[in-house]
């Protein structure tokens, strides 16, 4: 019996892909993966975008508090970033995606064709995109 395309398969899925797209996945579980992905059109196409997202945030450079700092207006300094520089960032901010894909699996969002969701998706992806690169446009990075 095959699990291929369950809500419970697909679910455990999402974790493994995330640890596909990181190198963390044993060979087992890689094989595990392929055989799922093979069987289920819906988790190739989540891999497809985790993977786009995944590429996104690791070709943004690495930010370093102490070039952004300057820019930020004082009442905004209260919080001290300097432990969110270079690595750490972007491994923050893949899992911050990972989780917002997580969630929208989990039900909690509206039935839509997906289509349109991931028309949606894509739409927010490049805007983020050209919102960073505005940022450091205006910041000098």
């Amino acid at each position: 019996m095959s699990l291929a395309g369950t809500e419970s398969a697909c679910a455990l899925v999402l974790r493994a892909i995330s640890l596909d797209l990181d190198g963390e996945l044993s060979e087992f579980g890689s094989h595990r993966l392929r055989r799922h992905l093979a069987a289920c059109e819906e988790c190739r196409a989540r891999r497809e975008q985790m993977r786009f997202l995944v590429t996104l945030v690791r070709e943004q450079p690495d930010v370093h508090a102490e070039h952004v700092m300057p820019a930020v207006p004082p009442r905004v300094r209260r919080v001290h970033f300097g432990q969110w520089g270079g690595a750490g960032l972007r491994v923050a901010t893949t899992t911050a995606v990972a989780i917002c894909i997580a969630v929208g699996v989990g039900g909690a969002t509206l039935p839509v064709p997906h289509e349109a969701t991931d028309q949606a998706k894509t739409r927010l992806a490049f805007a983020d995109v050209q919102h960073l690169r505005a940022e450091r446009g205006v910041l000098g990075l």
